[in-house]
């Protein structure tokens, strides 16, 4: 009896289930209607409202880039190798030319204002708004061990762009900053600050003889540090490795004996340019001759006074020293004045002349060497293949499903609201019918 009385005030599972899909022709159009209305609308305001305002584009890189080093001048972790840090944010590191590199100097304002003017692609971008907003940062991510790699992770959000190339687009311009201007500063790697000195800022054979010294050690210095920096690599452009150009720059620079250069010019009182620079030698002699009257004034101070204690003792012996030196200077110069006029060095500057033409080819294969070399290392590495990937976006599919359900969750609520009522009171009503006719069914047997 009870099992009856339930079914009879209720309208049933598959009853209701008319009801949600429609109970009759017309409410099945209207639920087919709301479903797909809704499912076109939310797909449509996911794909071209909600995605553009909340999701974000992303990109993750490293790099291999001679030479951004930090102040103790050691690589820094951008290509690999150890470096100190203090503070993400504040870490300053610099360029092989001293300049600063920053990580936020990748996504300034300014930076960001360069990189869109270049690139007509990227018309249109709110740039200013973007900076303004915070819509765009980099981060450094520091690798746990010393030989780790140096990550940098930009994160920009996806309403700025068209699409997702337009995106890409500006990751790799900002990623290749520090590549372009490594670039820049190769190609204009300087190694002849010495070789100028000799030609154009000398004022004696000793500067000359000094400058070509200079070079010397400053090409065999360099070639030792690139073999230690990048091993016995192959320079292509000049058809030898590091090592082996090492030996031929030591072999020609022995060949030139520029110690007993410095020793002959002085045997020889040879004076650099002699009409030119008399009135230089002059000078000199008279600031020499000056401060020989200093030291002796105070050499005769510590006799006069008599102080024989220790430490007078040592002063004592560095003015002595001293006035030794200025007097040969000074006897030196004299005669350079006075003789150096009638003293031929026609073939003692031949001689410095043919070092400087070696010098400077040797130079010239040094700095091709620097330059071929440097640009070996000159990559940016992203870790997606399609450089940029999308975060907190709805996927196509996942987009349709969601409104999928919702347009059938609304057409269902729209069906129950109209159709419910009415339908059970009909349902219960021919059961109630149904009921009574069974009873007289039963008093009649």
């Amino acid at each position: 009896m009870e099992f009856e009385e339930y079914e009879k005030s209720s309208m049933g599972v598959r009853n209701f289930l008319r009801v949600c899909i429609g109970i009759n022709r017309n409410a099945k159009i209207r639920f087919g209607i709301i479903t797909l209305s809704i499912l076109v609308v939310l797909t449509i305001l996911i794909r071209f409202v909600y995605n553009p305002a909340a999701g974000a584009y992303s990109a993750s890189w490293n790099y291999d880039v001679y030479q951004l080093t930090d102040k103790d001048d050691s690589k820094l972790t951008i290509d690999g190798s150890s470096v100190k840090v203090n503070s993400q944010e504040n870490r300053i590191t610099t360029y092989m030319d001293g300049s600063s590199f920053k990580v936020k100097d990748l996504y300034s304002k300014a930076t960001l204002e360069s990189i869109i003017k270049a690139n007509p692609e990227l018309e249109g971008i709110n740039f200013e708004r973007m900076f303004e907003a915070d819509d765009i940062t980099i981060s450094m991510i520091l690798p746990e061990s010393e030989k780790g790699t140096t990550n940098f992770v930009l994160s920009t959000k996806q309403k700025y762009f068209k699409n997702k190339e337009q995106a890409k687009i500006l990751v790799e311009a900002i990623a290749n900053l520090p590549i372009d201007k490594t670039k820049s500063l190769i190609s204009n790697i300087d190694n002849e600050v010495n070789l100028r000195t000799f030609k154009n800022y000398s004022t004696s054979y000793d500067d000359q003889i000094t400058a070509l010294i200079n070079q010397s050690t400053f090409i065999l210095e360099s070639y030792t540090a690139l073999l230690e920096k990048y091993n016995d690599r192959l320079v292509p452009s000049l058809g030898k490795t590091v090592s082996e150009l090492i030996s031929k720059a030591t072999y020609e620079i022995n060949g030139l004996n520029l110690l007993y250069l410095q020793v002959e010019a002085d045997n020889n009182h040879y004076v650099y340019q002699y009409d030119t620079y008399i009135n230089s030698l002059i000078a000199k002699k008279n600031q020499y001759t000056e401060d020989l009257a200093m030291v002796n004034k105070k050499i005769q101070a510590l006799h006069d006074n008599s102080i024989t204690s220790g430490s007078d003792d040592s002063v004592l012996a560095e003015l002595v020293i001293k006035q030794v030196d200025l007097s040969y200077q000074i006897e030196k110069i004299d005669y350079l004045i006075n003789e150096g006029n009638s003293v031929d060095s026609t073939a003692f500057d031949a001689k410095l002349n043919n070092a400087y033409t070696k010098l400077k080819a040797l130079t010239n294969e040094l700095t091709t060497s620097q330059k071929e070399i440097y640009s070996m290392q000159q990559e940016v590495f992203f870790e997606s293949n399609g450089v940029v990937s999308t975060s907190k976006s709805i996927g196509t599919v996942l987009s349709l499903a969601i409104s999928l359900i919702i347009g059938v969750l609304a057409g269902v609520a729209v069906n129950l609201v109209l159709d419910y009522s009415r339908f059970k009171k009909e349902i219960l009503a021919q059961n109630n019918d149904d009921s009574e006719s069974s009873n007289k069914t039963v008093k009649a047997e």
